[in-house]
């Protein structure tokens, strides 16, 4: 992914989004939905997937995220399944809530490393009673 203009300020406030649990749920929200434990994105989904507007944002909330994420990027983001209680997660959604003046997402973080398709959970007794619908019937009831 990139810019449409050279902001490197802009462009780390973009990726530390991505990578927030607001920037996750939007990307979970837009997958294409596959067999099993598998997801895909596809490139047109992608590139009309709604995302913060880093520029317009204001030149201090630029700087405050651009600040954040020079301390940020050198650190392991743990997998998604541990985005609840990852230190790292959590620093990135409490800039943005601090930045973008939003109350804190913990409780939403908490609940989205729940969910069946980050957990990789599926009910085993479901499926053998229900087919699985096909990609078309998944997409359609997303």
């Amino acid at each position: 992914m990139r810019l449409r203009v050279e902001n490197e300020a802009a462009e780390k406030a973009l990726i530390l989004w991505l990578n927030s649990t607001l920037g996750l749920l939007t990307s979970l929200a837009h997958r294409v939905p596959t067999r099993g434990a598998w997801i895909q994105f596809k490139k047109p989904t992608i590139q009309n997937m709604p995302v913060l507007d880093v520029l317009a944002l204001s030149a201090n909330q630029l700087r405050t995220i651009a600040s954040a994420y020079d301390k940020i990027a050198g650190r392991e983001l743990s997998t998604i399944v541990n985005m609840a209680i990852d230190p790292t997660r959590i620093a990135i959604d409490d800039l943005f809530c601090q930045v973008l003046d939003i109350p804190s997402v913990e409780g939403l973080r908490a609940e989205l490393a729940e969910e069946p398709i980050i957990k990789l959970r599926y009910c085993q007794e479901q499926r053998e009673v229900t087919p699985e619908p096909d990609d078309q019937m998944q997409f359609e009831l997303i």
